[in-house]
């Protein structure tokens, strides 16, 4: 149930801080959900996804 719940989420926002992209991450389920097409993290790689972990982990930040 809880798998597919974003948890932690990397924002892209302009000059006046105004949210235009992001990428959502689910740790739990090595998910990720963009705002569109041209956002994305590049080829599916479960690795790439615990690297991102460790730099959210690395600044205290929860990811479960």
């Amino acid at each position: 149930f809880g798998c597919f719940t974003y948890k932690n989420a990397i924002l892209f926002l302009d000059e006046n801080d105004i949210l235009i992209e992001y990428i959502k991450f689910s740790f739990e389920c090595n998910q990720t959900e963009t705002s569109n097409k041209n956002v994305t993290t590049g080829e599916e790689c479960t690795y790439k996804i615990f690297l991102i972990e460790d730099l959210f982990k690395k600044y205290n930040i929860n990811t479960r």
